[in-house]
Protein backbone atom coordinates (compact mmCIF):
# COMPACT_ATOMS: atom_id res chain seq x y z
CA UNK A 1 0.00 0.00 0.00
CA UNK A 2 1.06 3.30 -1.27
CA UNK A 3 2.12 6.21 1.91
CA UNK A 4 1.76 9.95 1.09
CA UNK A 5 5.21 11.46 2.62
CA UNK A 6 6.16 14.73 3.26
CA UNK A 7 10.00 15.56 3.25
CA UNK A 8 11.90 18.74 4.10
CA UNK A 9 15.19 19.76 2.55
CA UNK A 10 17.95 21.65 3.96
CA UNK A 11 21.19 23.20 2.73
CA UNK A 12 23.61 25.86 3.44
CA UNK A 13 27.32 24.35 1.94
CA UNK A 14 28.61 23.74 -1.36
CA UNK A 15 26.14 25.83 -3.20
CA UNK A 16 22.75 25.24 -1.49
CA UNK A 17 20.35 25.27 -3.66
CA UNK A 18 22.25 22.41 -6.46
CA UNK A 19 22.40 20.38 -3.22
CA UNK A 20 18.40 20.26 -2.95
CA UNK A 21 18.35 19.45 -6.55
CA UNK A 22 20.70 16.60 -6.39
CA UNK A 23 18.59 15.43 -3.27
CA UNK A 24 15.63 15.51 -5.44
CA UNK A 25 16.77 14.06 -8.30
CA UNK A 26 18.69 11.06 -6.09
CA UNK A 27 14.80 10.63 -4.26
CA UNK A 28 13.01 10.65 -7.46
CA UNK A 29 15.39 7.74 -8.19
CA UNK A 30 14.75 5.71 -5.24
CA UNK A 31 13.11 2.37 -6.01
CA UNK A 32 9.21 2.51 -4.17
CA UNK A 33 8.93 6.05 -4.62
CA UNK A 34 7.26 8.20 -6.70
CA UNK A 35 7.76 12.11 -6.96
CA UNK A 36 4.97 14.72 -6.47
CA UNK A 37 5.20 18.14 -5.99
CA UNK A 38 8.23 20.14 -5.44
CA UNK A 39 7.53 23.55 -3.31
CA UNK A 40 9.79 26.60 -3.92
CA UNK A 41 12.82 26.86 -2.43
CA UNK A 42 13.16 29.11 0.74
CA UNK A 43 16.04 31.26 2.50
CA UNK A 44 16.27 31.50 6.42
CA UNK A 45 18.72 31.76 8.79
CA UNK A 46 19.92 29.27 11.33
CA UNK A 47 17.81 28.20 13.82
CA UNK A 48 20.49 28.51 16.66
CA UNK A 49 21.44 31.94 15.54
CA UNK A 50 24.90 31.26 15.20
CA UNK A 51 27.41 32.89 12.60
CA UNK A 52 26.87 30.67 9.24
CA UNK A 53 25.63 31.01 6.09
CA UNK A 54 21.70 31.13 5.48
CA UNK A 55 20.14 27.65 4.76
CA UNK A 56 17.97 26.63 1.29
CA UNK A 57 14.91 24.61 2.45
CA UNK A 58 12.58 22.72 0.25
CA UNK A 59 9.51 20.62 0.98
CA UNK A 60 8.35 17.63 -1.24
CA UNK A 61 5.59 15.33 -1.29
CA UNK A 62 6.54 11.15 -2.33
CA UNK A 63 4.19 8.40 -2.57
CA UNK A 64 5.64 5.13 -1.51
CA UNK A 65 5.37 1.58 -0.36
CA UNK A 66 8.78 1.53 1.69
CA UNK A 67 8.24 1.76 5.51
CA UNK A 68 9.18 4.95 7.36
CA UNK A 69 12.63 2.93 9.00
CA UNK A 70 13.06 2.21 5.27
CA UNK A 71 12.62 5.24 3.65
CA UNK A 72 14.80 7.03 6.27
CA UNK A 73 17.87 4.56 5.48
CA UNK A 74 17.43 5.03 2.22
CA UNK A 75 17.48 9.02 2.76
CA UNK A 76 20.47 8.99 4.91
CA UNK A 77 22.34 7.18 2.34
CA UNK A 78 21.40 10.10 0.02
CA UNK A 79 22.64 12.26 2.54
CA UNK A 80 25.61 10.62 2.71
CA UNK A 81 26.48 10.26 -0.91
CA UNK A 82 25.79 13.76 -1.04
CA UNK A 83 28.61 14.19 1.24
CA UNK A 84 27.07 14.52 4.60
CA UNK A 85 28.98 13.35 7.09
CA UNK A 86 27.09 10.32 9.31
CA UNK A 87 28.08 11.87 12.40
CA UNK A 88 27.68 15.11 12.68
CA UNK A 89 26.83 18.47 14.91
CA UNK A 90 23.19 18.60 15.55
CA UNK A 91 22.91 22.40 15.26
CA UNK A 92 25.70 22.68 12.22
CA UNK A 93 26.23 23.84 8.77
CA UNK A 94 25.79 20.73 6.60
CA UNK A 95 25.65 19.63 2.96
CA UNK A 96 22.30 18.46 2.53
CA UNK A 97 19.33 17.41 5.44
CA UNK A 98 16.88 15.06 4.47
CA UNK A 99 13.61 14.98 7.31
CA UNK A 100 10.47 13.15 6.94
CA UNK A 101 8.22 15.07 8.13
CA UNK A 102 4.88 13.72 7.82
CA UNK A 103 4.06 9.47 6.15
CA UNK A 104 -0.01 9.64 5.91
CA UNK A 105 -1.36 10.03 9.14
CA UNK A 106 1.41 7.65 11.06
CA UNK A 107 2.02 8.93 14.73
CA UNK A 108 6.08 7.02 15.50
CA UNK A 109 8.58 7.51 17.59
CA UNK A 110 11.24 4.95 17.58
CA UNK A 111 15.47 6.05 18.74
CA UNK A 112 16.14 6.39 15.00
CA UNK A 113 13.21 8.51 13.92
CA UNK A 114 9.81 10.26 15.16
CA UNK A 115 6.97 11.15 13.13
CA UNK A 116 4.99 13.68 12.42
CA UNK A 117 8.81 15.51 12.68
CA UNK A 118 9.09 17.42 16.02
CA UNK A 119 9.57 20.85 14.74
CA UNK A 120 7.38 20.62 12.00
CA UNK A 121 4.66 23.23 13.29
CA UNK A 122 7.99 25.66 14.49
CA UNK A 123 9.94 26.15 11.66
CA UNK A 124 8.51 28.70 8.75
CA UNK A 125 10.72 27.10 6.42
CA UNK A 126 8.64 23.78 7.01
CA UNK A 127 5.13 24.78 7.53
CA UNK A 128 5.20 27.44 4.50
CA UNK A 129 5.87 25.01 2.06
CA UNK A 130 3.63 22.80 2.72
CA UNK A 131 1.16 24.76 2.72
CA UNK A 132 2.17 25.93 -0.69
CA UNK A 133 1.96 22.13 -1.84
CA UNK A 134 -1.43 21.03 0.51
CA UNK A 135 -3.36 24.25 1.86
CA UNK A 136 -5.88 21.99 3.04
CA UNK A 137 -3.35 19.65 4.91
CA UNK A 138 -4.47 17.84 7.89
CA UNK A 139 -2.29 16.57 10.80
CA UNK A 140 -2.27 13.48 12.20
CA UNK A 141 -3.41 14.89 15.40
CA UNK A 142 -6.81 16.52 13.16
CA UNK A 143 -5.11 19.78 13.40
CA UNK A 144 -4.84 21.76 10.50
CA UNK A 145 -1.71 23.12 9.27
CA UNK A 146 -3.04 26.67 8.26
CA UNK A 147 -3.78 27.50 11.83
CA UNK A 148 0.11 27.82 12.58
CA UNK A 149 0.50 29.90 9.09
CA UNK A 150 -0.04 32.89 11.60
CA UNK A 151 2.75 32.98 14.00
CA UNK A 152 5.46 33.20 11.60
CA UNK A 153 5.72 37.19 10.64
CA UNK A 154 5.39 38.28 7.09
CA UNK A 155 8.47 37.71 4.93
CA UNK A 156 9.86 35.82 7.84
CA UNK A 157 10.92 33.82 4.46
CA UNK A 158 12.13 34.54 1.28
CA UNK A 159 11.42 32.45 -1.87
CA UNK A 160 14.54 31.71 -3.87
CA UNK A 161 12.87 29.99 -6.61
CA UNK A 162 9.08 30.79 -7.44
CA UNK A 163 8.39 27.73 -9.74
CA UNK A 164 6.57 24.67 -8.00
CA UNK A 165 7.46 21.85 -10.04
CA UNK A 166 4.99 18.69 -10.50
CA UNK A 167 6.64 15.87 -12.77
Amino acid sequence: MSASVYLGLGSNLAQPSVQLDKAVKAIAALPEVSLGKVSAKYVSPPLDGSAQPDYVNQVLVITTTLSPLCLLEQLQAIEIAQGRPAIHAHWGARIIDIDILLYDTQVMQTPELTIPHPGLVLRAFVVLPLLSLAPGLCLPNGELLASYRDIFPSGSLKVLSVKDVSP
